[in-house]
């Protein structure tokens, strides 16, 4: 890709990067609209690195379930501003956005040789509805989507250096830190040493295997089956970032079609796809504790998918191959561009989170009492004080209605237990 190929496919970065902020900047960037679940934890964590040099969960003891890194960088990032964490996610994501856009612009240029081609999957990626939408989250999952396509652009192309798989390593390592899922992008680095035939293979491969050891072992428990009904459920929201839903399995069948014959033109995105598959379904077996594939763990599939398609459709000598992996890519792009079209919000008519925030504060509660709820999250947001999903004899049992609070706000089941104080909310 040279000459006005080149200036071409600029433009359309420059285009697709000015869309995705401008999405960016629709969406609210601190608070509560940037936290979930998870997001709560990773802010307990961010204030008690911040604070005491300790992670702990929102419960107050030492946080065992997610990585430190995500907590860790908002810790960090609060010293260096001083701002609180939760006011942070906007900056910090869209930050990842544009490292995690460039660097698969620059797989792009290394491996597609027609700009045409290479721009469309561009927009494809950099216009993703659900991309945009992590760009405002306290989430683990922008800056783990950034250093993987920093490594794949550090790895991709025909004769990577030792020093890129070196650094592509590291960065994966620090990914690792993000999520533990990350760990399956190890096989990168050491499929490109493989293949080099180098004699840092070893060390190479004995370092990475290092590392996930460490990490399985700290995860390993016993046997649970697989919740294959919802895996297939979230396959198939990762198709419809490529094809419409209405299509229903046959998109999912054509999509792992066009990607099982785009893995020939791009081996390490082949080796990516099948590599962090298998170590989800591992996972979700011997895993402490369980968990089932969404979305936003498989969106990780989603670069590698465009990519071996971009790749297969430029390298495609058949034009019926060409044509049909290339209207695959604009079907994606269209449905990237439509998907960042805003769209009226409806008015909620359940009660919401910050109401709920706001009657928590009204509360008159002892200081020293602990606390439990079936809303933890919220209710350590709400009060920052430890919150227990366990009620115990003497607690303050803050019990949310599930039926009543909009979704995002009861997280456990609330046992009944004796001698403690219930709150009803709302």
């Amino acid at each position: 890709m040279t000459g006005r190929p080149r200036v071409a496919f600029v433009a359309v970065i420059v285009i697709a990067l000015a869309i995705g902020i401008a999405s960016w900047t629709r969406l609210p960037h601190e608070g509560l609209p940037t936290l979930s679940f998870d997001g709560f934890r990773y802010l307990a964590g961010a204030y008690s690195i911040r604070d005491h040099h300790v992670y702990r969960d929102t419960d107050g003891s030492p946080q065992r379930v997610w990585p430190p890194g995500t907590s860790f960088l908002y810790a960090a990032a609060s010293v260096v501003t001083g701002r609180p964490p939760e006011n942070l996610p906007g900056a910090i994501d869209i930050c990842a956005y544009l490292v995690a856009m460039l660097a698969f612009a620059v797989v792009l240029a290394r491996t597609v040789r027609h700009s045409w081609i290479a721009s469309i999957a561009f927009v494809a990626l950099a216009c993703n509805s659900f991309i945009v939408s992590m760009t405002n989250k306290l989430w683990s999952d922008p800056p783990a989507l950034a250093l993987f396509l920093v490594a794949l652009a550090l790895l991709a192309g025909t004769k990577p250096s030792l020093r890129s798989v070196v650094l592509a390593a590291a960065a994966i390592a620090i990914g690792v830190a993000f999520r533990y899922a990350m760990i399956s992008a190890l096989i990168l680095p050491l499929f490109v040493v493989w293949r080099m035939r180098t004699r840092w293979f070893a060390p190479v491969a004995g370092s990475c295997a290092a590392v996930m050891l460490v990490v399985v072992a700290n995860r390993l428990s016993g046997l649970h089956p697989l919740p294959l009904r919802n895996d297939l459920r979230a396959f198939g929201m990762l198709t419809v970032q490529v094809l419409p839903s209405q299509i229903g399995l046959v998109g999912l069948l054509a999509v792992a079609a066009a990607v099982l014959i785009s893995a020939r033109a791009l081996p390490i995105a082949g080796v990516w796809i099948a590599a962090y598959i298998a170590f989800l379904f591992v996972a979700q077996a011997f895993a402490h504790p369980s968990f089932t594939l969404d979305l936003r763990i498989l969106i990780l599939l989603y670069p590698a998918i465009v990519l071996a398609i971009a790749v297969a459709a430029d390298k495609a000598s058949n034009p019926w191959l060409k044509g049909c992996l290339a209207a695959l890519l604009v079907i994606a792009a269209g449905r990237a561009l439509h998907g960042v079209v805003p769209h009226p919000i409806p008015s909620p008519t359940c009660v919401t989170r910050e109401q709920l925030t706001a009657d928590l504060k009204t509360k008159s509660i002892a200081p020293d009492a602990p606390l439990s709820s079936n809303a933890q999250g919220l209710v350590w947001y709400a009060l920052r004080r430890p919150v227990s999903a366990h009620p115990g004899p003497g607690d303050i049992v803050i019990a949310v209605d599930p039926a009543r609070v909009c979704e995002g706000v009861v997280e456990t089941a609330l046992p009944d237990v004796a001698r403690t104080r219930r709150i009803a909310l709302p």
